[in-house]
């Protein structure tokens, strides 16, 4: 739920809803002003009455970070895809009927890429890189679905 909220958001929330500061005891502790606080508490409360992505990457963006994490998966570039992965990355995934995949959501950096280090090694149809023209005109449906990548 919290994941739906940037820093400030998550911060004052937390302070004033969870443990009851003043909004002057927030202000400072956030370096913003109390009228500041009130607005952004209010933003956060809103934000976490709906259903929405912190960001929304144009489809140019969506691209590059499917092809930047096709090529580490391919080159086992463990480096490359931690750097591609937040530490709050949801990895979900149902093997599209072809092989073994994690049932339940798998939670957080580490464990997510010991999963997909598994997916890869056990298949190289999953992580084999795809022409440059069939990738340009439609996702690979190896990526994992619901992730939240960098």
């Amino acid at each position: 739920m919290l994941e739906k909220l940037g820093p400030l958001e998550r911060a004052v929330f937390l302070l004033r809803d969870i443990f009851d500061y003043e909004y002057a005891e927030i202000a400072t502790m956030v370096e913003k002003s109390e009228v500041n606080c009130r607005q952004v508490l209010r933003r956060a409360r809103q934000h976490l009455g709906q259903q929405r992505l912190r960001f929304a990457p144009s489809r140019e963006q969506q691209e590059q970070l499917i092809q930047q994490f096709m090529r580490a998966s391919f080159n086992g570039d463990m480096q490359g895809l931690l750097s591609l992965l937040t530490e709050d990355i949801v990895f979900t995934g149902d093997g599209n009927g072809t092989g073994p995949m994690a049932r339940k959501p798998v939670s957080g950096r580490d464990k997510v890429m010991r999963v997909w280090s598994e997916v890869c090694a056990s298949s190289q149809r999953v992580c084999r890189p795809k022409s440059s023209s069939s990738t340009a005109s439609q996702p690979s449906s190896a990526i994992p679905r619901k992730a939240s990548m960098a």
